[in-house]
């Protein structure tokens, strides 16, 4: 009987160790399983996490890349059309010049022949009349000249010199030479000599 109480003790023992051995597994084992599904969610949040943020940075860069384009476009829209309008202020100012002067040339020359017409002068005021008439249309002739020819630097495309228009420069030392200023103020050379005048006092102080 003894014997048979130390076996079933045995026995039982026996059961014990290893119902509890398989216990210890299975907590191991779900204690791992649960371990590794967080990491697993941690990491899929932290990728999701930074997959937002460099996104983000993308859309940004786009975004500003784009603002610095179309900025660029405004000013260069901007800039070419302060130049359009004041090459076509300079070049109405200069085709009225033109004009004028080419409405002075014919009343010269009108004048001129005014004054050759009668026959009972003298030979030697006959002389001096046509010496003063040449010497007038000559004069005429060369100013309507040099303003064909400023007319045609101001239309032509001679470009920059250090970021300074040549044509602006050169339309203003020529007039400024002639002394056209007195004789052909008008609005339109105010703002041309304003403008110039400006440029060049900037080129000297740089």
């Amino acid at each position: 009987m003894a014997e048979l109480d130390s076996l079933r003790i045995e026995v039982l023992g026996r059961s014990a160790c290893i119902i509890q051995r398989k216990t210890r597994s299975y907590l191991a084992r779900k204690s791992f399983v649960l371990v590794r599904q967080s990491a697993i969610q941690i990491q899929t949040a932290c990728r999701g996490q930074l997959a937002r943020q460099v996104y983000e940075c993308m859309r940004r860069e786009a975004s500003s890349l784009m603002i610095q384009r179309d900025l660029r476009m405004y000013l260069a829209r901007k800039a070419y059309k302060e130049l359009h309008s004041s090459a076509v202020s300079i070049q109405t100012g200069m085709r009225g010049m033109a004009v004028r002067i080419e409405l002075r040339f014919r009343r010269q020359t009108r004048a001129a022949i005014i004054i050759q017409e009668p026959q009972s002068a003298t030979p030697v005021k006959k002389f001096g009349t046509e010496s003063d008439s040449k010497f007038r249309r000559s004069l005429a002739e060369r100013q309507h000249e040099s303003v064909d020819a400023l007319i045609s630097c101001v239309t032509m495309n001679i470009g920059f010199n250090h970021g300074k228009p040549v044509a602006a420069f050169t339309i203003y030392k020529c007039l400024l030479h002639w002394k056209s200023f007195e004789a052909e103020r008008t609005s339109v050379f105010d703002r041309l000599i304003q403008m110039i005048g400006s440029a060049i006092e900037v080129t000297r102080y740089t």
